[in-house]
């Protein structure tokens, strides 16, 4: 990483800007899903530790500590800013398993599309937010590390509030009426007590996760590895996709920050759309219909990469269409990019095939052979602890 000085008119204000080279910077963006990875590999032992609240609680800290000083690490030096790249990255690998835990907990059977729809625009209107107030702090007198010390203080308030206000199970939260929490347990299959005393629970406990079949699943690895391309080929173009329209299609900063939000805005009226969709289209079947949407949106993403191969600066206006059909759905020359579009697209789309001749909605033979004795579970239901039938709530208990 490079670095020079630029002092004011006045002589008493110092202004350092950051050149990393191109293979620092090469890491600077993917050091973030290395930290996901190794945040992802320890949530399995957090979850049988501790419990979701408090999980998102840590994680959230963290990436607000490693956001506020990043300003201070990027002035040390390159490694130091590799590292809070890293807990940044580490960080955002509970967003996922958040969502689905919250979903199975605190959503009906009927609205779980919907439900993990809504709880996942949180990607998007982090976007929306960022992009716009980025691209005026970069410029104001304040200069990017205000971008990070409002993010950063922003993130732990939000954090400490969802400790505050989020429980685990809707059965222990205030604000849940006996009435509403039978409509959210409605048709859910109860295996387990809320007695952490009792032991029936103890007794019922699930046994070993069977590892050896799990990665030894066709369906399990063919998964893992079409929706890795589609999100490499999402992902690469949303970290690098400002970069494009301000070096290559010659936006300005400001330009930039709003362009490289207006996408989100489409993503998130898509995916309340399709997240409704998926809930009431019930004439087709259900792998069909998981297949369908995926290749719906892989389809729209590989059009809007191939489109813009063939846009030039002079086309700046139909560049950003393009770029939003991409989010929703080196040298900086045209053609070094085009060869990058081409290349997404075809992973993309290598993506899909391999996601739609592997995908399976039926649960595999090893969670049936895993799962918990004397508890019949059909296939179409979710297995998750409900209210038993002998138990009832009271505002006293919570």
């Amino acid at each position: 990483m490079t670095s020079e000085e630029e002092v004011s008119d006045d002589g008493n204000v110092t202004i350092t800007k950051y050149d990393p080279t191109p293979l620092e910077r090469g890491w600077l963006f993917s050091i973030i899903s290395v930290g996901s990875i190794f945040g992802t590999l320890t949530l399995p032992f957090l979850l049988t530790k501790i419990e979701i609240r408090k999980i998102m609680t840590i994680y959230g800290l963290i990436s607000s500590l490693a956001t506020l000083f990043t300003p201070l690490c990027a002035s040390i030096g390159y490694v130091p800013l590799l590292l809070m790249r890293f807990l940044q990255g580490f960080a955002t690998s509970m967003s996922s398993t958040s969502v689905g835990s919250i979903t199975s907990q605190w959503s009906t059977m009927k609205e779980s599309g919907f439900f993990i729809a809504i709880l996942s625009t949180h990607f998007q209107f982090g976007n929306i937010f960022t992009m716009p107030i980025a691209g005026a702090l970069c410029e104001s007198r304040w200069g990017w590390p205000s971008l990070y010390y409002l993010q950063g203080t922003l993130t732990a308030i939000v954090s400490i509030a969802f400790y505050l206000f989020y429980r685990d199970d809707p059965y222990w939260h205030g604000f849940v009426s006996n009435n509403e929490l039978s409509k959210i347990e409605e048709g859910k299959v109860k295996i387990a007590s809320r007695d952490g005393n009792n032991t029936k629970n103890k007794k019922n406990a699930p046994k070993k996760v069977p590892y050896k079949a799990i990665f030894t699943d066709f369906v399990v690895w063919g998964t893992v590895m079409g929706i890795t391309f589609i999100r490499f080929g999402f992902l690469l173009f949303v970290q690098f996709g400002p970069f494009y329209l301000n070096k290559v299609m010659k936006f300005d900063i400001k330009s930039t920050g709003i362009g490289s939000a207006l996408p989100y805005v489409g993503s998130i009226v898509l995916k309340i759309i399709v997240g409704q969709l998926s809930d009431r289209i019930t004439c087709i079947p259900m792998k069909l219909n998981l297949k369908l949407f995926v290749t719906i949106a892989s389809l729209f993403l590989v059009l809007g990469n191939l489109s813009l191969v063939f846009l030039t600066a002079e086309y700046s206006f139909l560049a950003q269409i393009a770029f939003i059909i991409v989010i929703s759905f080196t040298d900086n020359t045209q053609a070094q990019w085009k060869v990058i579009f081409i290349g997404i697209s075809i992973i993309i789309f290598a993506g899909t095939i391999i996601f739609n001749i592997v995908a399976d909605v039926e649960p595999r033979k090893w969670v049936k052979n895993s799962s918990i004795k004397n508890t019949n579970l059909p296939n179409n239901e979710i297995s998750i602890i409900s209210l038993p039938d002998d138990e009832k709530k009271s505002k006293n208990d919570v």
